[in-house]
This record gives C-alpha cells, structure tokens and sequence, in this order.
C-alpha cells in the first residue's frame, strides 16, 4: 500500500528468520522507485504468518502510517518512527 502522495510503500511479506525457525510477518516501508529488499526499513517482525496476524496498514498522511494486526504470541521488532513516517499500532 502507497502513502498517499506515492513517495512511499509499506509492504508485508513472510521469511523464515535465521534467528527464529518459525515463520514470521515482516512490513517494511521504503521508497515508491526501491525495489524489494528485505533488510531495508523493515519496521515490524512478528511471529507467526500474515493469515495468522492479519496485518493491515493505513496511511493517515504523508507521514503518519497505522498499523493493525492480529494479537500475534510473539513481536521481534516493532519500530515507532521510519525516516519522517510516524508509526502508529493498533492491537
């Protein structure tokens, strides 16, 4: 999903972890013109596998994005600020 003045894009995807054996979610966000890269701004990590989280985004401005999953049993990493994007979670 694209910020709303397209500068950027969250996108969730699944990876097995060497840190972890289990599946985990992953959202990153980064800019509209990067190609995927798992490494860059990966913002959440939590356990389990998106049917299971149920993540969902939205962006309420250019530089405020909520973020929304599923009571997940484990959270790795959950960061409150990407660049100038301000990270809001709802459980």
């Amino acid at each position: 999903m694209h910020s709303l003045d397209r500068n950027y894009k969250a996108i969730i995807y699944l990876r097995r972890c060497d840190v972890t054996p289990e599946l985990s979610t992953h959202l990153l966000i980064q800019p509209m013109t990067d190609k995927f890269r798992k490494q860059s701004g990966n913002i959440v990590i939590m356990q389990g596998t998106p049917v299971e989280t149920e993540p969902t985004v939205e962006w309420l401005s250019n530089t405020e994005i909520t973020i929304s999953f599923n009571n997940p049993s484990k959270i790795y990493k959950k960061e409150s600020k990407y660049l100038n994007i301000k990270i809001n979670y709802s459980f």
